[in-house]
């Protein structure tokens, strides 16, 4: 409605816009005190963040198999869990049986029909190229997370 130009005119958008507009302030305030923190001080504010980034997480993973650690243990499979059921049910309904079955069968028509040597060539070389792309991109990845790593630790 922002956007829009409309006026807010319930009591709910404006107590939203309200917020909005404090966290807005607040990241400003933020932003602005960062850049006057010393060195130490940035790490110390960063290894504190990161500790409570951690105590959360830890407390809410607590929390959740403390919640539902009875409905895990009564179930036999992982299957039978009802979050995992929905994921089920939902994979179920995107999937067409008989379009699941004519790409088996054109997939084992073409199987069959190929010279076992040639397809064992072909599977490997598409394997070893596959497997290089992974090592190379692997190998980049790694360099521009280490770079990241290193720029953030020379100026934080």
């Amino acid at each position: 409605k922002l956007r829009a130009g409309v006026s807010l005119t319930s009591t709910k958008e404006k107590e939203i816009d309200e917020i909005f507009t404090i966290i807005s302030l607040s990241f400003d305030k933020y932003i602005i005190s960062w850049q006057n923190l010393s060195y130490q001080e940035k790490s110390r504010a960063i290894d504190a963040l990161f500790f409570k980034i951690k105590e959360l997480v830890g407390n809410s993973l607590a929390k959740f198999i403390l919640e539902h650690k009875e409905i895990l243990r009564a179930s036999k499979t992982l299957g039978e869990y009802k979050p995992v059921q929905a994921i089920y049910e939902l994979l179920e309904s995107k999937i067409d049986q008989n379009i699941s079955n004519f790409v088996g069968q054109r997939i084992a028509e073409r199987l069959k029909s190929q010279n076992p040597a040639d397809f064992r060539k072909k599977i490997e070389w598409q394997t070893r190229n596959v497997l290089e792309n992974i090592r190379i991109n692997g190998t980049i990845l790694g360099f521009a997370l280490g770079c990241i790593a290193g720029t953030i630790q020379i100026l934080f």
